[in-house]
Parts: structure tokens; C-alpha cells; sequence
């Protein structure tokens, strides 16, 4: 994620609420009573429940949509202000007040972690991170200037994995870090100074899923729990 992301977060194209509507239908048949004919019988249609639209360019909340961008199947529902980013995630707000949740797209990326965040340019750890839930969460915690990263048991939509709560220094200066830029892992740099990552590591069916909630320091507590409620919205493989 980047500022342009930011950015195209930030597009208002309005959406209608989506209402999940039920149709009960039923059509009965009869004829009068004879020596010959049946007793009147009737038939039902079965319940029929429209899939969420795709989490696609021009969704603003409130709703529930199918994330259409990322490598997993799933639903996420959000309160009203969210946006759409790329159809793998929504955010809210701007500038200190930015906040997130996302699934990472690409696993491959999110493997290739730096050694330095800060001096970063061509610097992935070695041995690179294998394919499971811990390693990726071992190699993450250790990254240096991350704050008390300790992995933690989580779980999500019934999935268990493991979550990393990454901060970048208050006092840091892009400035001074390669390319101006502070990166967690290929495709990842910071929106600033205090930004706050949780990363949710899931197994889901055998395959690693990265789920991030983060959020710049002016967030309040309501915007957080706010953020945590579309977390626990996020309905995998529906």
C-alpha cells in the first residue's frame, strides 16, 4: 500500500445500501373433489438470497460486498464512510485520521520482508521466509524499529493464525531512509511517522492469507473500534 492508494481511497462515488432480501413465493393448484381425482396440492419456491456486489470502484459504505481484489473468496461488511480500495480492501478518513483493513493480494510479496525498513533498498532477510503462518509472523516480529512486535494467537471467521501489531517510530524521518520510503515487505511502505499495522496471519484451508488493519495516530478510539468491527465483519471463502 502506498499514498496513492491513499488517495484513491478517498474517491466519493456513491453506492446504495444493499438490502439482503428473501422472496417467498408459492403457487397452489386444485380441482373439485370426484371419484377420480386428487386432493389439492400446492407447491413452493425455494428461498432465494442475492449475492453481495463486487467490492469494486465506486462502493461508499454502508453494505456488504465480495472482495473482488484479493486471492481469497470472502465478504466484508462495512458502516457507512468506508471506501473501496481495489476491490482487497477499505479505508476511512485522511491524513492523521487514515485508517484501513486490507488483504494482502499477493502472498509472494508479503514473503519478501526487509531486514531493515528503514534501509531497506535490496536488503530481504536471509534465509527468505518460508511458506507457513509462523515463519512469516517470526520474520515480521523481528524486524528492527517495529515497536514490541510479539506474535500473538488470533482468529478470524473461525480461521486460526497468528498477529503481529507493527508500529513505525514517532520520531523517524522518511527523509533519511532509502528512497525516502519505510517498508515492511515488497509493495508495502508507510503513510507516515506512528503508523500502526496489525497484521492478522491466517491458515486458511492450507493457504497463508494476510489480513491488516492499520491506522495512522490520530484515529480515535470510536474510529478503532469502528476498525475492528469490519475485521470481524470478514466472511472467508462465502
Amino acid at each position: 500500500m502506498n499514498m496513492s492508494v491513499q488517495a484513491r481511497a478517498r474517491m466519493r462515488l456513491a453506492a446504495p445500501l444493499i438490502v439482503v432480501a428473501s422472496v417467498l413465493g408459492a403457487a397452489c393448484t386444485s380441482t373439485l373433489p370426484s371419484a377420480t381425482s386428487s386432493q389439492p396440492t400446492s407447491t413452493a419456491t425455494a428461498t432465494s438470497t442475492p449475492t453481495p456486489p463486487p467490492l469494486a470502484a465506486g462502493i461508499d459504505g454502508p453494505g456488504t460486498y465480495r472482495l473482488s481484489g484479493a486471492e481469497v473468496n470472502g465478504t466484508i461488511t462495512v458502516p457507512a464512510g468506508w471506501e473501496n480500495i481495489e476491490g482487497w480492501g477499505v479505508a476511512k478518513g485522511e491524513g492523521n485520521a487514515f485508517m484501513a483493513v486490507v488483504i494482502w493480494p499477493n502472498d509472494e510479496e508479503v514473503a519478501q520482508v526487509y531486514a531493515d525498513p528503514c534501509g531497506w533498498s535490496g536488503n530481504f532477510v536471509d534465509p527468505p521466509v518460508g511458506t507457513t503462518v509462523e515463519e512469516l509472523a517470526n520474520a515480521l516480529a523481528a524486524q528492527p524499529q517495529r515497536g514490541n512486535a510479539v506474535p500473538t494467537d488470533v482468529t478470524i471467521d473461525g480461521y486460526d493464525g497468528r498477529l503481529v501489531e507493527m508500529s513505525v517510530p514517532t520520531d523517524i524521518d522518511f527523509a533519511d531512509c532509502d528512497e525516502g520510503n519505510f517498508f515492511s515487505w515488497a509493495g508495502r511502505f508507510h503513510q507516515g511517522p506512528g503508523q500502526v499495522d496489525v497484521v492478522h496471519i491466517l491458515d486458511v484451508d492450507g493457504e497463508r492469507v494476510v489480513l491488516i488493519a492499520h491506522h495512522m495516530p490520530g484515529v480515535s478510539a470510536a474510529g478503532l473500534a469502528e476498525q475492528q468491527s469490519v475485521v470481524e465483519s470478514i466472511d472467508l471463502q462465502s
